[in-house]
């Protein structure tokens, strides 16, 4: 029982800060079969199907290789037809839809059919990458784990929505729960903005004190060059501090601050801190930052790990009122083979505070989320797993419009 506690605990004190790739030699297979209805008015079951996600790395000698593929078949419709559809979209994102529009191209959760990355490292402690998603992460952020294809996928940061990425966009009622912030702690993804994936990165460690990089991302303009950058410090064994910074040299980047705090050896908190569009034109108040706090706290006593957490969005433009949420997950061992889990999440969204000066508009607000994810996971052996799950959200949007989503599936996880 003690093994199985520590091995939760580990699990979830790098949750916010591990690296959805592969972190060591090995193959990981998730395979998902379920069904739900995303946003539908009569609640009816109106799709359902299977997804794959095979993923791969092998280390040989100074060199690093790995891969993802993720594939399935789920119903959709087209034109009120119930159809088919090859895609590389998981039952979460399907599930989740509605949270997972265009708007939201920011978020560093929208799903990859694949991904390739290549990694050298001449030296101990230097690496050299070129891949489609390094996922180099120097520092916690809201959590939001197995990528959106695996059992412990929830939603994140309550399941707010980011109004963007331009200027004139970032407004309260250009989605429905407006309030996401990003957190660029990933220094090596994409610029915002842009949808190409892609970046060619170098990064030192020194043992557990120091680490360095920077990263030239897949969408940099050659005539206005732009790059990453990120650090991490950790000076005593009690705390760590890490910044960095995407879009360097662009008029707007984005700024990011994280810490943790390593209080107990049975408790971690979590602080991070993030200005988006930074430099940007002064004449248009277009800046939206976030604070959040998280933590994890294994019971003594019991074999249960709480990860509470705690966000907050503030908008520059002061006629926009502040976004937050609260969530957090549970997971408490039954025995050795069987645990139970759940995420469950509350967000409020921004509103403008000029609504209230037109009688069409001044019952508006911003809305709000719900979110619960419960699981039962059952450890076959040491290499598969199940997990039996449900999902369901409930949205008000800023207008009162109110939708929801459910989901219940099953989850067959392999790793060697």
């Amino acid at each position: 029982m003690k093994k199985l506690v520590l091995v939760l605990v580990m699990a979830f004190s790098v949750m916010a800060l591990s690296a959805q790739v592969m972190g060591s030699n090995g193959v990981k297979n998730t395979v998902w079969s379920g069904f739900g209805t995303p946003d539908s008015d009569n609640q009816d079951v109106n799709w359902y199907g299977i997804t794959d996600t095979l993923q791969a790395r092998v280390d040989i000698a100074q060199f690093t290789m790995e891969g993802m593929i993720n594939w399935g078949l789920l119903t959709s419709f087209d034109g009120g037809t119930r159809v088919f559809e090859y895609t590389p979209k998981t039952a979460f994102y399907a599930a989740n839809r509605s949270s997972q529009s265009v708007s939201t191209v920011i978020d560093d959760a929208i799903t990859d059919a694949y991904y390739v990355n290549f990694l050298w490292h001449p030296i101990k402690g230097l690496d050299l990458g070129a891949g489609t998603r390094l996922e180099w992460k120097i520092g916690p952020a809201p959590a939001c784990s197995d990528f959106y294809w695996g059992p412990k996928a929830h939603v994140k940061q309550g399941g707010l929505k980011y109004a963007g990425p331009n200027a004139t966009a970032v407004t309260p009622g250009a989605t429905d729960v407006a309030g996401f912030v990003y957190y660029p702690n990933t220094y090596t993804s994409t610029i915002r903005g842009y949808r190409k994936p892609g970046s060619l990165g170098l990064r030192y460690k020194f043992q557990d004190i120091f680490e360095g990089g920077i990263a030239i991302p897949s969408g940099t303009d050659v005539d206005n060059f732009s790059f990453n950058a990120g650090i991490k410090i950790q000076p005593i064994d009690l705390f760590n501090v890490s910044f960095a910074y995407e879009g360097i040299c662009k008029s707007e980047g984005h700024l990011y601050v994280g810490s943790q705090f390593f209080l107990q050896k049975n408790f971690t908190l979590n602080a991070y801190f993030a200005m988006n569009y930074v430099g940007g034109n002064e004449n248009i108040k277009n800046g939206v930052n976030g604070f959040g706090l998280s933590a994890v706290y294994n019971v003594k006593s019991l074999p249960l790990t709480i990860t509470p957490e705690f966000g907050m969005t503030f908008y520059e433009n002061e006629n926009y009122s502040n976004a937050f949420y609260v969530g957090s997950g549970l997971d408490y061992a039954l025995n050795k083979q069987f645990s139970l889990g759940t995420w469950v999440s509350f967000a409020w969204g921004a509103y403008n505070k000029k609504w209230a000066d037109n009688k069409q508009t001044e019952d508006w607000n911003g809305g709000n989320v719900f979110a619960i994810r419960p699981t039962l996971t059952m450890d076959v052996n040491k290499n598969n797993g199940l997990t039996l799950y449900a999902d369901y959200q409930s949205r008000t949007a800023y207008n009162n419009n109110q939708s929801s989503t459910w989901a219940a599936g099953l989850y067959w996880t392999y790793t060697k």
